[in-house]
Formats: structure tokens, sequence, C-alpha cells
């Protein structure tokens, strides 16, 4: 393909779609009928890589899970150190 400029890249494409377009319809059944089947086995490829993928429990396995409030402030006193503003028993 050397030599080939975009423009000639995209006037080929040009012809090809309208060759495609005056193209009688029996002659067009053998090139439909290909890009199904390969349609069908693409398809059959994307399931079974699906089906094969492990599935993640986001469950969260720990029991402090959920117990934190993340809007819940803590105040610390630069002086003694302490925290105070912890409902849940947590600093």
């Amino acid at each position: 393909m050397k030599g080939c400029k975009p423009e000639n890249f995209i006037e080929m494409d040009r012809k090809g779609h309208e060759k495609w377009l005056n193209m009688p319809k029996e002659e067009k059944d053998p090139y439909v009928a290909r890009a199904k089947m390969l349609d069908f086995f693409h398809q059959e490829a994307l399931n079974k890589e699906a089906n094969e993928i492990v599935k993640v429990d986001d469950e969260a396995d720990s029991s402090m899970a959920g117990t934190f409030d993340k809007y819940e402030v803590i105040y610390s006193s630069s002086e003694s150190g302490s925290c105070s503003g912890s409902s849940t028993g947590f600093p």
C-alpha cells in the first residue's frame, strides 16, 4: 500500500460503498451469510468469556463493615490529645 494517500482510501471506500448499494440482492447474499456466521461465532465467544469470568462478591465479610458514619466528625484537642465525637466507640 505504499504511495496510497488518505484521500485515495476515502475515494476507494466511497466507490466500494456505491458498488455495494448498486449490487443485486442475489450477489450480496453470500457476503451477508458470511457476516452473519462470523457474528454468530463472535457472540458465542463473548458469551463463553462472560460465563468464565469469576463473579466477585461485593458483600463485606467484616463485622465492622457499615458501622462507621462517614459524616461523623471527630474533634481532637491538641492540649490533651483526646478525641471526642465518636458515637460508635471508635476514635
